[in-house]
């Protein structure tokens, strides 16, 4: 073979390999289609927000990672991909990792309704008994559709949770992989909840006690004050059980996050702080006070906190803030290095797949356009005289 006829193939080998790369970055997004998944009232975060969160520190699998890879993975997991697509007061609308990551932990009345949960074979669903009528047999669903449904999936996790896995079907399987992804789900959207809203309105108690982590850091006294005060008759007393039910809820609702995004404050500690079921088991005083963990819980309370009562610009005065001192700790630990590096791959990955689309784009208006001079010459060809 000459030279000449080398080359040319080995030119043609490699634009099969991009066409076939650009396929695969396009096709992956478009798999499942069915009835858009409607979020009516949704409002996108604003692109600074996202970017300065993004770069937030999480500690997963041992390793530190910016928020955005961490987010990325989470999200490919529970989706298949790593768009979220809705439709929301009748606009198409498509969000990130980040942004679906604010959203879960400062708006999750969004996120309920998003549908995220892919299920491959609706046989899953059969074994909790959920309807999945007009949907397909693979499709998503969001925790709105499964939250009456978790308590079967409980039980049946305990159930087919007693098989060895090289014993389970492929159902059980595919069911053990949506087991996972709920707790997934469940671990990020309830990481704010005991501190996502002030214990009072403002005036009502003093500042410090407006907030959740000042009861917890001073619960030794203060469930003995309020166990005294319980006893009393009279308004006084049904308010002190009113705030006693508050705090048993968020501390409830709460026994489920396992995000570590602080580092503790022993740089020889390895592991970041995860709540866990701390927090429950220390209100119970079934273990002894932790500075990390209500170390942990007052950075968490800061970030809320801003969102809720200063809206978005006062968060991202938050983010900046809270991203300083995590970073200081980071350096003092030796941690953190790689994240610049992972943060600029994530942008020169963005701006690869924007590309794609580029081209697809290019290529489609170049079809077009040839097709329609084609067929401008067929019609000049056909006119009588033309030879």
């Amino acid at each position: 073979m000459s030279k000449n006829k080398l080359g040319r193939w080995i030119g043609f080998t490699f634009v099969l390999m991009v066409i076939a790369s650009l396929l695969l970055y396009t096709a992956k997004d478009s798999i499942i289609k069915g009835e858009p998944n409607v979020v009516d009232g949704y409002t996108k975060w604003s692109p600074e927000l996202v970017e300065e969160f993004g770069t937030l520190p999480i500690q997963d699998g041992g390793r530190v990672k910016p928020m955005s890879t961490w987010a990325g993975f989470e999200l490919l997991a529970l989706n298949g991909k790593r768009k979220v697509r809705f439709e929301s007061d009748g606009e198409k609308v498509s969000i990130g990792p980040t942004e679906w990551a604010l959203d879960m932990l400062f708006r999750d009345e969004f996120t309920q309704k998003m549908e995220i949960f892919q299920v491959e074979d609706d046989a899953v669903l059969d074994m909790i008994e959920m309807p999945h009528e007009n949907k397909k047999r693979r499709d998503r669903y969001s925790m709105e559709e499964l939250q009456q449904y978790l308590h079967k999936v409980d039980a049946l996790r305990a159930e087919v949770g007693k098989k060895p896995a090289d014993d389970r079907d492929p159902i059980e399987k595919q069911f053990m992989g949506l087991v996972s992804n709920i707790q997934s789900y469940v671990s990020l959207s309830s990481h704010l909840t005991p501190v996502k809203e002030a214990m009072a309105e403002e005036g009502q108690l003093n500042n410090e006690l407006r907030k959740f982590s000042s009861w917890v850091e001073q619960w030794p006294k203060l469930s003995q004050y309020l166990a005294m005060l319980s006893q009393q008759s009279g308004a006084e007393s049904e308010g002190i059980r009113k705030v006693a039910g508050i705090i048993a809820k968020r501390v409830g609702d709460s026994v489920y996050s396992q995000v570590a995004m602080y580092p503790p404050i022993d740089p020889k500690q390895k592991s970041w702080t995860k709540r866990g079921d701390w927090l429950s088991k220390y209100m119970q005083r079934e273990v002894p006070a932790d500075a990390d963990q209500i170390e942990y819980l007052k950075e968490m309370e800061a970030l809320a906190l801003a969102y809720n009562e200063g809206g978005e610009s006062a968060l991202l005065t938050a983010v900046k803030e809270f991203k300083t001192k995590a970073e200081k700790r980071m350096e003092a630990r030796g941690e953190g290095k790689t994240m610049k590096g992972e943060l600029a791959y994530e942008k020169m990955d963005y701006f690869y797949r924007s590309l794609t689309h580029l081209y697809w784009a290019f290529w489609s208006w170049h079809l077009d356009g040839w097709h329609q001079l084609r067929n401008g010459v067929e019609s000049v060809t056909a006119l009588p005289g033309f030879c």
